[in-house]
């Protein structure tokens, strides 16, 4: 018989159970609202398909939380209350956490439905908050501590001050990093050229981020390795990163930007005429030059052409309403001013 209906279902069980299950719908809305956040801006920019980026969401942020949630959930769930509070009645602290859960998850839940951009994070501390107030108000609540690890505070208050912080120096790291692209890359006249022989760096400098801080924030307990230690790991694999992009991602993409402007960017009708054309003009600066060259000088002359044959009309016209000549003859009305 299954140890549910065996005598072992103790008085506090179903909260586990239904923590469980309200973790999963929790964990359903964190993946409705974030992955959006994380991924909106590739699959605008039809970069991304949608269903390209739920798969990649889907690996990527099992992923990033197993190797660096745990260290933020560890933070949630010390340092906003004091389990002190709840030590003479740990089944409290067990049916608050749950209640927490469900809350924060419907928060998110009508949020997204709503199409609001919300922190799953900050509603699970605003939660923990509520009961924790109600229980035994102000007190239980970690307000501000020391701390041996950055940022060397901890609790509500310091997260207060992040929430404030975080945008600003976010938006000056985004700043620096587009500004430095435009600058070296977008505004060269081979940017494309450019932006194939950055990538590497950019995803080589990515990568040694990431793995950094997996190393040394979410697997640092277990290795007890040291900043630099840390980096060096980090730096052969985001080394390796970089090397095995250059090799093998960017001729490929080099390969998907040929055909995408011998395709999509041109007119449907000749494709392969335009094609061969453009191709051909493309061969050397000189050749480009010379060939907007010849469009110029026709299409100044065409607009010679409809010039003149405007004014030769206009005085037709004139001619016609003025009875200064025969309909049509333009030489009556020279004549008549002069």
């Amino acid at each position: 018989m299954s140890p549910l209906y065996d005598g072992n279902w103790t008085t506090y069980t179903w909260i586990v159970v239904v923590a469980v299950l309200v973790c999963f719908g929790f964990a359903w809305a964190i993946g409705a609202n974030d992955v959006a956040n994380a991924f909106g801006t590739s699959v605008g920019a039809k970069t991304l398909s949608l269903l390209q980026a739920c798969i990649i969401a889907g690996i990527f942020e099992f992923v990033g939380a197993i190797t660096l949630g745990m260290s933020v959930a560890s933070a949630v769930a010390a340092s906003i209350a004091h389990p002190e509070v709840f030590f003479q009645f740990p089944e409290l602290y067990m049916y608050g956490m749950m209640c927490a859960l469900a809350a924060a998850g419907i928060w998110v839940t009508v949020a997204t439905y709503f199409e609001m951009a919300v922190s799953t994070t900050h509603s699970s501390i605003g939660a923990i908050m509520g009961f924790a107030l109600v229980w035994q108000g102000s007190e239980a609540i970690v307000w501000s501590q020391a701390t041996d690890s950055f940022p060397f505070r901890a609790g509500f208050v310091p997260i207060v001050i992040s929430w404030f912080s975080s945008p600003i120096i976010s938006g000056i790291l985004a700043s620096g990093n587009f500004l430095l692209n435009r600058s070296l890359i977008l505004r060269r006249d081979n940017a494309v050229r450019l932006a194939f022989v950055a990538l590497p760096l950019l995803v080589m400098f990515t990568v040694f981020i990431n793995v950094f801080f997996i190393l040394q924030k979410g697997a640092g307990k277990q290795l007890q390795w040291s900043p630099g230690h840390c980096a060096w790991v980090a730096a052969v694999v985001g080394g390796g990163s970089g090397i095995f992009t250059a090799v093998a991602i960017v001729p490929l993409l080099m390969l998907r930007h040929k055909s995408v402007m011998l395709t999509h960017a041109l007119p449907q009708h000749g494709m392969s005429k335009v094609a061969g054309q453009v191709a051909s003009v493309m061969q050397s600066n000189k050749g480009m030059r010379r060939h907007l060259k010849d469009e110029l000088a026709e299409l100044g002359s065409d607009a010679r052409h409809a010039a003149h044959s405007g004014a030769r009309g206009l005085l037709d016209g004139l001619a016609s309403i003025l009875h200064w000549g025969p309909r049509g003859d333009s030489a009556a009305i020279a004549a008549g001013a002069a």
